[in-house]
């Protein structure tokens, strides 16, 4: 999203025509990102894609293109793939309950 965001923001629809997909990930999405990918991409679908730093893989993601950012400071990071089992561990590698902070694995 770091690298994505300023190009957008330095671009016009024009610039941006011929794209029909953006996929930002590596780090947190900031719901601003939305707003301006619709405005330099306005044909594009954008998706978060979340993973853990170790792999450089994506194991989860979710569509964004017609997410309602206002008022939210960051998007989800979305749901596993199918057959993709994703669980968020406590230090002692024991699940969290929804909503504690953990580890995802």
């Amino acid at each position: 999203p770091s690298a994505l965001e300023p190009l957008c923001m330095h671009a016009s629809a024009a610039d941006f025509a011929s794209i029909r997909l953006m996929l930002a990930g590596a780090e947190s999405m900031p719901s601003r990102l939305i707003g301006a990918v619709k405005i330099a991409a306005p044909a594009a679908k954008l998706s978060n894609l979340y993973g853990p730093t170790e792999c450089t893989i994506c194991c989860v993601s979710i569509d964004v293109t017609n997410y309602d950012a206002d008022g939210v400071a960051s998007v989800p990071i979305g749901k596993p793939g199918i057959n993709q089992p994703c669980y968020v561990l406590d230090a002692s590698m024991r699940m969290c309950p929804v909503g504690v902070p953990g580890e995802l694995v």
